[in-house]
């Protein structure tokens, strides 16, 4: 998706959250998924996570393409109008030993 919009929200307390507007442009924004960010065609952050995905203000799971929604991130990134979001899940193998000590199966992250 595309960074639109950002949009600033003062809490209880002084304390500003920062709410990311996106169009999903292809596939599917998945809230458990890890997100890049890519500016004028450099990735410039990776490996972030969400804490809050909003379609008009219901909390959701997951958005498709061509819609809107509204994303938090976990930690503080300062985004610019257009930058580019990739969403990606990363796969977890184990290390598995037959008894001679052979492996057959490696452990990735």
């Amino acid at each position: 998706g595309t960074i639109g919009q950002v949009y600033e929200i003062k809490r209880k307390g002084g304390r500003i959250e920062r709410i990311y507007g996106v169009v999903v442009e292809n596939g599917i924004l998945d809230k458990s998924a890890l997100f890049r960010v890519v500016r004028k065609g450099e990735v410039i952050e990776e490996g972030l996570e969400l804490d809050g995905l909003k379609r008009f203000k219901d909390s959701v799971e997951m958005v498709e393409a061509g819609n809107e929604c509204g994303l938090q991130f976990k930690r503080k990134i300062l985004f610019e109008k257009g930058d580019k979001l990739q969403c990606y899940q990363q796969e977890e193998k184990a290390n598995l030993f037959s008894h001679d000590g052979t492996l057959r199966y490696a452990y990735e992250k």
